[in-house]
């Protein structure tokens, strides 16, 4: 359902067809997958703070001279507005962002790796990009794991009392992050080693019940959406 309501999002002309996406998703996340709102709420942060520092680049224009369709204000001599076709083309990629986003989080919330890796393994994908996947996941914990502990350590020390020791703890620990995490990825891949690692990872996928009322609604709410965006 994730990539038919993504297939959605990405094949929509029109700029609702998205927020309905984002509600869906949004909804069956935190109802049925059982996702506290706080923090499906603080997750969506990140994305939109990232999304909100760029979208005045879109929404805003830089002229020589005024464009009848917008309003305008004069610095040193260029006129700084926005016209009808910034702001729509803003609108267009903050929906679609909350849209796609959402369908990924969906996923991420719903889907253990593990469920997704034997997935993968049964629709014939290569078991090089899944050994990619599963080590790209693992090693991103291992980087934040690593910043977290790092962080913890100098606020013991009183790191951060004030803005010039959270200047000097901040530079440190973005100084030393990636070498400790590499020291502890290279520690990871030799503890592989030791036990026989072979080039496959291999994973114990817990038995799962498929209710096929779940699949079929499922099915019929993406291919509805993804139908809806592409003959609107």
């Amino acid at each position: 359902m994730a990539v038919l309501t993504l297939g959605a999002c990405l094949a929509a002309q029109a700029w609702w067809i998205p927020l309905i996406v984002f509600g869906l998703m949004a909804a069956l996340t935190v109802w049925a997958g059982r996702t506290p709102w706080l923090l499906y709420g603080r997750l969506l942060l990140v994305p939109v703070a990232f999304l909100l520092l760029g979208l005045p680049a879109v929404a805003l224009s830089v002229s020589t001279g005024p464009v009848p369709d917008g309003r305008w204000f004069e610095i040193f001599g260029l006129y700084v507005g926005a016209t009808q076709a910034g702001l729509g083309m803003a609108r267009d990629i903050l929906v679609r962002m909350l849209g796609a986003v959402s369908c990924l989080y969906f996923l991420a919330l719903s889907t253990p790796l593990p469920d997704l890796l034997g997935l993968l393994r049964r629709c014939r994908v290569p078991a090089l990009f899944l050994e990619i996947l599963m080590l790209v996941y693992r090693f991103v914990f291992v980087l934040l794991d690593t910043a977290l502990e790092m962080r913890r350590a100098q606020t013991l020390r009183l790191g951060y009392t004030g803005l010039g020791t959270s200047y000097r703890a901040w530079g440190g620990l973005l100084a030393n992050l990636l070498l400790r995490a590499y020291q502890r990825a290279g520690g990871l891949y030799t503890a592989l080693t030791l036990r026989g690692y072979d080039g496959n990872l291999r994973v114990l996928e817990t038995p799962r019940r498929m209710y096929p009322g779940n699949v079929v609604l499922a099915a019929l709410l993406g291919g509805s959406l993804l139908l809806l965006a592409v003959t609107v």
